[in-house]
């Protein structure tokens, strides 16, 4: 039986595939998005029918793992629709970040901001990776897992809503449009980590709103109501991975205040 979590991973696929050869992209892009389309599909397939050649534990454990890795082919698929910024909306948003939390990026930027708490937002924002399918894990400890496909069913909702807008909606990340680049300024070592590892695994392309804070915050919802102790301890990471977000400018806060209210609804209407 096709999960519903599973049906959602399986449309995403295909709606990117078919927005590809609707949107004015080089055929290279075109390709690549519609290879990373079937490669998803192929693989959630696999997943639906590998019980029937794989033990009954083995194959339960692979679907309920599988959409941590199926995100990221969509993150990169989306990607691939990135051709040049919205100069206009860029604008908007740095100027809106401007009049809303102006003051506090100043004293952020300038050092006066205490640096114990822009380390842990940078360990927090560290995490919005792991966290997701630690969520799963939970799940499994605490003899929750029949509610595994309500947990990735609001999940992805949430962090697919944001990757849907990256082909129609496209923008740098705030980070990138510093005068100097950061790696230049010497930057503290949670931070050069995040850094480093958006270089390699980023698509360095702003998600809007930011899905790393709308998945986060759906898993902590989820589990807030199914685990009420893990959920605080997630929710509170994930506040600290919003704080991150916007502080790091890893995202404008508009980003990040969208993300929190696409997780939100989602999880109220599910």
């Amino acid at each position: 039986m096709v999960r519903t979590s599973e049906g959602i991973n399986l449309f995403i696929f295909a709606f990117l595939n078919i927005v590809a050869w609707i949107r004015p992209l080089p055929l290279q892009r075109r390709l690549e998005i519609t290879a990373l389309g079937a490669a998803g599909i192929g693989l959630t397939l696999a997943s639906i029918y590998c019980s029937r050649w794989l033990p009954q534990a083995a194959a339960r454990i692979i679907r309920d793992l599988l959409p941590s890795f199926l995100m990221l082919s969509v993150y990169w698929q989306s990607g691939r629709f990135f051709l040049e910024p919205n100069q206009r909306i860029q604008r908007f948003l740095l100027n809106l970040d401007e009049r809303l939390i102006g003051s506090l990026l100043r004293r952020q930027a300038n050092g006066e901001s205490r640096s114990w708490i822009s380390n842990l937002l940078e360990f927090c924002y560290l995490l919005c990776y792991p966290i997701v399918p630690l969520g799963v894990l939970v799940l499994h400890q605490v003899g929750m897992e029949g509610y595994v496909d309500e947990y990735w069913t609001i999940v992805l909702i949430s962090t697919y809503i944001c990757y849907s807008l990256l082909p129609f909606v496209q923008m740098l990340p705030p980070r990138a449009l510093a005068r100097v680049p950061e790696q230049n300024v010497n930057p503290r070592k949670l931070r050069l980590l995040n850094l480093t590892v958006l270089k390699y695994a980023s698509i360095q392309v702003n998600t809007f709103p930011s899905a790393h804070v709308a998945s986060t915050f759906a898993a902590s919802l989820v589990l807030l109501s199914l685990a009420p102790a893990a959920g605080i301890v997630f929710l509170i990471i994930a506040l600290g991975i919003a704080g991150g977000a916007f502080l790091g400018r890893y995202h404008y806060f508009a980003d990040v205040v969208l993300g929190v209210m696409v997780a939100s609804c989602v999880y109220l209407i599910f």
